[in-house]
């Protein structure tokens, strides 16, 4: 953990979701786990915008991921045909992103 903190005491990082989404830390307090069989990490950062809210995201290892990012764009490409056609799901759509082999 202190090798996290001195990156970012060196340097802040752009998401690589959103990379207008800037973080200059982490907020370790509110970083947890989902239990869940991957055992998915929730990282809290903070955002390096004073007037934004806490960056958000979860980190994964031990699922293809490729599967999950195919999924998410099938449901969001359905949201915005049903929206089209005035159906509201309020569908809570999110972004996934495969950062190598079983992880992201």
């Amino acid at each position: 953990m202190d090798r996290v903190q001195l990156m970012f005491r060196k340097n802040k990082i752009r998401l690589p979701l959103n990379p207008s989404m800037e973080a200059k830390g982490l907020n370790v307090k509110a970083c947890s786990f989902y239990n869940s069989n991957a055992v998915p990490l929730r990282v809290a950062m903070v955002n390096t915008d004073p007037m934004g809210e806490e960056i958000q995201s979860m980190f994964k290892v031990g699922e293809d991921l490729r599967q999950d990012m195919l999924a998410l764009q099938m449901i969001k490409i359905m949201d915005k045909l049903w929206l089209q056609e005035g159906l509201d799901m309020r569908m809570v759509i999110f972004k996934c992103l495969s950062t190598g082999t079983d992880r992201g």
